[in-house]
């Protein structure tokens, strides 16, 4: 599966008209580095990408980067507290969300990634965590923005972290089934979850 998440910059949409119409000029744009979306009514339908974008093209490759982007942030904003502004690490795991937003699957597994990842950090279950302290992880209200996350998706991303972890248990006995996040099963009987970064916390 491709993953086609691009961030959408405002100024640079055409419709498809217009962009048959600039095609040579939107070309030399992405020589200089430039995207360009391209509309169909309302719905952006192609990106015209700069010869030396990234793309990444696989799910477990996407899954990894934002483990380790998850536990940066939160790792900073524990160390931080309450402080404002907000560690430089969540604001670059929020823009890790903006540019998947336009992806709404990958947007929803990266959310609950991070859902996973923040439950082992502070050894509480998702079912403990209420969408406040998750927003609040994550710089408070004011990440709450349509191009970013809603309360509705942090809800989902709440729901859909048990199951994160669940993949992470049955990933450490199968060699079949990936996880971005490994667990060991200590001689306590206890769990142990090391992250790509090799975070380590109890229990989840």
């Amino acid at each position: 599966m491709v993953n086609d998440m691009v961030e959408i910059n405002a100024e640079r949409l055409r419709n498809v008209g217009t962009a048959r119409k600039q095609m040579a000029d939107l070309l030399d744009d992405a020589q200089l580095g430039k995207t360009t979306h391209v509309l169909r009514g309302s719905r952006v339908v192609a990106h015209l990408l700069p010869p030396n974008a990234l793309v990444i093209q696989d799910d477990r490759v996407l899954q990894t980067m934002v483990v380790a982007a998850a536990q940066e942030a939160i790792a900073a904003h524990l160390h931080a507290g309450r402080t404002h502004p907000a560690p430089q690490e969540v604001t670059d795991f929020t823009t890790v969300l903006r540019w998947l937003k336009s992806n709404p699957t990958a947007h929803l597994d990266a959310l609950a990634l991070y859902v996973a990842v923040l439950t082992i950090h502070i050894d509480t279950p998702a079912q403990g965590l209420s969408v406040e302290s998750v927003i609040d992880s994550l710089g408070g209200p004011s990440v709450c923005r349509a191009d970013v996350l809603t309360q509705g998706d942090v809800e989902s991303a709440i729901g859909a972290a048990p199951a994160v972890l669940d993949t992470a248990r049955q990933a450490a006995n199968d060699p079949n089934i990936f996880s971005p996040l490994t667990i060991q099963r200590m001689g306590s009987g206890a769990e142990r979850y090391e992250g790509v970064r090799g975070a380590q916390r109890h229990g989840a």
